[in-house]
């Protein structure tokens, strides 16, 4: 897995914790095995841990989706430049 895509990403990371920084306080991370490590851990109360978990895999979703389709963006420039 490109783990480099996720956390590690200033964009991807300010993301993140602008969506659940209010649950994860001072437990923010750009690490990709902590950050899981917490969202697979029980040490969040039991209302947070749905929305976090949650809000995680909605983050994850996004990201993968933005980077796909702007790399579709950029293959489709690419070949129609060629093309010419």
């Amino acid at each position: 897995m490109n783990h480099h895509l996720f956390f590690a990403c200033p964009f991807s990371y300010t993301l993140w914790t602008e969506l659940v920084g209010y649950l994860l306080g001072a437990r923010a991370t750009p690490d990709w095995t902590d950050t899981v490590s917490f969202v697979l851990s029980s040490n969040v109360p039991a209302l947070d841990l749905p929305i976090l978990r949650l809000a995680f895999q909605a983050t994850i979703h996004t990201i993968w989706r933005e980077h796909t389709e702007a790399q579709e963006r950029v293959s489709v420039c690419f070949s129609a430049c060629w093309i010419r």
